[in-house]
């Protein structure tokens, strides 16, 4: 039930262990503890204007999760040693029927290749795909459309396929707002029935609804966050969205409830603060990752690159960063990544 805390403590006296706060050149580790520093400044000042202590409680989890990173760098040490038949390896990609799980298909590969290949890469996106038809979920489908994003991105094409990303994802919500403005007031079925993006899948509807709600009827009021324990998405709305047993069930649903991006989530909460720390992290990351591919484009380290990206697709449609349950997941393998980086 509180794995995820367990986790982060595990990693809270790790970096106790050597508590250093700036590391020259080390971007990674100089982000997670910058983005530390923020939740931190947002748990504090949310003390005096938080209106639910439960929900605020709930809320810290995007603060002590980040901790779990320093785990992870111990852990890519530990999983380094293992043997390849080792059953506690072993039995840590058996539950692969959960969605946190899929950033788990590069990490077991790496076990068992000698080197990243376009194999490795195919595996990897077949693996996505094939989940969706044998568990069922858009995710995986989603994830796989990412990772094939990113791999078009070398060292002379990453500032280009960065302003595609930027342009589409303006493009998209802009798209959404006149069916948000339908939908809030002619109903779900009457903004649904506009367009064909929306038709396509339910749960991706119902995402595209509150993303479009946070983004244009609660930032432009909000832009440096509303901070934890305070509501951010209304009951109300959930109505509107059908998501009627959902509302009924958590008596604290508004304080709890994240937007199913978890970028999102930290962008109504912790304002553009929040958002610009992630947005240089991924920033340096890319970077990196075109650099590597330069200079070695068959290195183990892409499979933690990938691994990362994967759990980054996931935080894009799911409640992950801000969940008690998956957060730990998230920063793990982060530290993963920063640490075969560093070998």
């Amino acid at each position: 039930m509180f794995f995820n805390e367990v986790l982060a403590v595990i990693g809270f006296f790790i970096f106790l262990r050597d508590p250093v706060f700036y590391r020259k050149g080390d971007y990674i580790y100089n982000n997670v503890i910058s983005i530390i520093l923020i939740f931190f400044f947002y748990a504090l000042i949310s003390l005096f204007f938080f209106n639910n202590l439960y929900g605020y409680l709930r809320n810290t989890v995007l603060l002590y999760s980040t901790f779990s990173f320093f785990l992870g760098t111990r852990l890519y040490s530990a999983m380094s040693k293992a043997r390849k038949y080792d059953p506690i390896f072993m039995s840590a990609i058996y539950p692969i029927n959960r969605i946190g799980y899929l950033a788990l298909i590069p990490i077991y590969l790496c076990k068992y290749s000698k080197r990243f290949s376009i194999y490795s890469f195919l595996i990897i996106v077949l693996g996505l795909v094939g989940i969706r038809f044998f568990i069922s979920g858009s995710t995986s489908v989603a994830v796989a459309i990412l990772l094939l994003f990113i791999s078009l991105i070398f060292k002379k094409t990453k500032v280009f396929m960065f302003f595609i990303a930027v342009g589409f994802v303006i493009w998209f919500f802009f798209y959404l707002q006149p069916h948000l403005t339908t939908f809030m007031t002619k109903g779900k079925s009457s903004a649904v029935h506009e367009s064909v993006i929306l038709q396509m899948d339910g749960n991706s509807t119902t995402r595209f609804f509150m993303w479009s709600h946070l983004i244009f009827d609660f930032f432009p009021e909000n832009v440096f966050g509303i901070g934890f324990g305070t509501p951010m998405i209304k009951k109300q709305f959930l109505y509107k969205l059908n998501m009627n047993k959902v509302a009924n069930k958590d008596p604290w649903i508004e304080y709890t409830l994240g937007a199913h991006n978890s970028f999102i989530t930290i962008f109504i909460r912790c304002g553009v603060l929040g958002i610009i720390a992630f947005i240089f992290l991924y920033w340096r990351i890319i970077g990196e990752f075109a650099n590597d591919r330069a200079n070695d484009n068959y290195s183990k380290v892409f499979f933690f690159y990938y691994a990362f990206f994967i759990v980054t697709g996931i935080a894009m449609l799911n409640v992950i960063l801000e969940s008690p349950m998956y957060a730990a997941g998230y920063w793990i393998v982060l530290g993963m990544l920063y640490e075969v980086k560093k070998k």
